[in-house]
């Protein structure tokens, strides 16, 4: 299976084809108007890198459509990859197929079509189908971060995606030139060694077109950013933000009754429901709901732009394992996933570790629609 999950669970989530499972792909044709890869397949990602290190023009669709016609009318979700031949490098063009071919070879399904003109959804040569650009990411490390967190980051991108990033100290940032990358990721840690002068460079940078990927503490870290004239210097504790609980704080409580109480405030980890914007970039590809490890108390504070939560925790999230009524209480309803557009560029935080461990496949593909859609994220701000 695709997703690490219990069976139950499973058709919540979209299909997502597995070489060791799949049917034999369908023929590529080297003489195809376009070409289309589902983006509801485990491997596309690594086929996307693919495709852009050969120097491929890639499209990902924002609207679900479907080509074809009768029995062979296939239908493609949002997030789906077209390649126009038309509109390819003549140099690129062999680079091009042998990597098509090679994914088909490999499991994933690349369809072939000789035309532009979709049977439902938009054509292949409007708008509605955005081009995704190569990514150059940097990590940060080193002393502040959480080394395993940083770890699953590293191998998420070296090993699947096989992008090496580049990871840099968090004592040596202020010596690197940011715009010498298109992402900056941020695993959990201890971000307070990020001073206001550093923490207005970041937020220029994002605003000039960087995208910001963060996760659990790291996202109440991105809160403090200056985005406006008004940008504060405080530090970041790290722990749970959101919305208050309305539990008093307690009086004396008896020695023995620590684990328990420990327990009660402490999420080891559990699986719990989410509902999903698949029309949001970071959302594309999934159904209306997600199942997700939830491991950690961070909360994030909700947004004041209604477009920019595309996973959103249930009122009644708790699926299995244990989570303290109290926790439980903070974190229905609240937002999973927080991406909004700031300037040219955006920010997009995880209140959990999307790639924890590498083994829960659904939110890592959050996590990788966030690297290569969260450009695509276009302003939501409605007139006044």
């Amino acid at each position: 299976m695709a997703y690490d999950l219990p069976f139950a669970e499973l058709k919540s989530l979209p299909a997502v084809s597995d070489s060791a499972v799949a049917a034999p792909s369908p023929a590529i044709d080297a003489d195809a108007g376009a070409w289309v890869i589902s983006w509801q397949q485990l491997n596309a990602p690594a086929v996307l890198q693919q495709l852009l290190e050969a120097g491929a023009i890639v499209r990902a669709a924002t609207r679900p459509f479907s080509l074809g016609s009768g029995d062979e009318e296939q239908s493609f979700s949002a997030g789906s990859l077209v390649i126009l031949s038309g509109i390819q490098k003549p140099e690129k063009a062999d680079a091009t197929m042998e990597v098509l071919q090679s994914a088909g070879q490999s499991g994933v399904d690349v369809y072939s079509f000789n035309t532009q003109l979709t049977t439902t959804g938009p054509g292949l040569g409007t708008s509605r189908f955005l081009p995704v650009k190569p990514v150059r990411p940097m990590l940060i490390g080193g002393e502040g971060t959480r080394a395993y967190d940083v770890g699953e980051v590293w191998f998420e991108l070296d090993q699947r995606l096989k992008v090496p990033p580049v990871i840099v100290n968090m004592s040596n940032l202020r010596r690197v030139n940011l715009y010498d990358y298109t992402h900056i990721l941020v695993a959990d840690g201890n971000y307070n060694g990020i001073n206001k002068a550093l923490k207005e460079n970041i937020a220029d940078w994002v605003k000039a077109g960087g995208v910001l990927i963060t996760s659990r503490r790291a996202s109440t870290w991105a809160e403090s950013l200056c985005f406006s004239s008004r940008c504060s210097d405080a530090k970041v504790s790290g722990k749970t933000v959101g919305k208050d609980s309305e539990s008093e704080k307690p009086g004396n409580i008896a020695y023995g009754d620590y684990d328990q109480k420990d327990a009660e405030l402490t999420i080891g980890g559990a699986i719990v429901r989410t509902r999903v914007d698949n029309t949001h970039p970071v959302a594309f590809g999934f159904g209306d709901s997600l199942t997700s490890f939830r491991r950690g108390t961070t909360l994030l504070t909700p947004s004041d732009n209604p477009f920019a939560s595309p996973v959103m925790y249930t009122d009644k999230p708790l699926v299995s394992g244990y989570i303290g009524e109290e926790r439980l209480k903070q974190m229905s309803g609240q937002p999973s996933v927080i991406a909004e557009k700031q300037g040219k560029g955006a920010v997009i935080r995880f209140a959990n570790n999307p790639v924890f461990r590498g083994f829960w496949r659904g939110t890592e593909r959050l996590w990788v629609n966030a690297l290569y859609f969260g450009p695509l994220i276009k302003s939501t701000n409605l007139p006044k």
